[in-house]
């Protein structure tokens, strides 16, 4: 979630945190929660689940957002409409996989 992700940004940026995540990403860890959803969803693709997994939790998604992020189709611009809760996301995430 953009919480989760938000306390990991100041934690590299405060607190000398790993910064690794983010330059697998190809960003910076200061930028906008939308910027870095868009880059995980662009760097992720064809990596296996557990690799999208892990780099989701590194930056502070939860297994959910991550896999939602992955494996959204759809363009990430006006978040405030597109952001399921963390249940919608569970729900999302069962049915893809079913």
């Amino acid at each position: 979630n953009i919480e989760s992700m938000t306390r990991k940004q100041s934690e590299t940026k405060w607190l000398g945190g790993n910064m690794t995540p983010f330059n697998i990403l190809g960003i910076s860890p200061m930028s906008t929660p939308t910027e870095i959803f868009k880059a995980f969803q662009k760097r992720t693709q064809g990596l296996a689940p557990n690799d999208v997994t892990f780099i989701g939790e590194q930056v502070g998604f939860s297994k959910d957002w991550a896999a939602f992020l992955h494996n959204f189709n759809g363009e990430l611009t006006d978040l405030s409409r597109v952001l399921p809760t963390e249940s919608e996301l569970k729900s999302i995430n069962e049915l893809n996989a079913a």
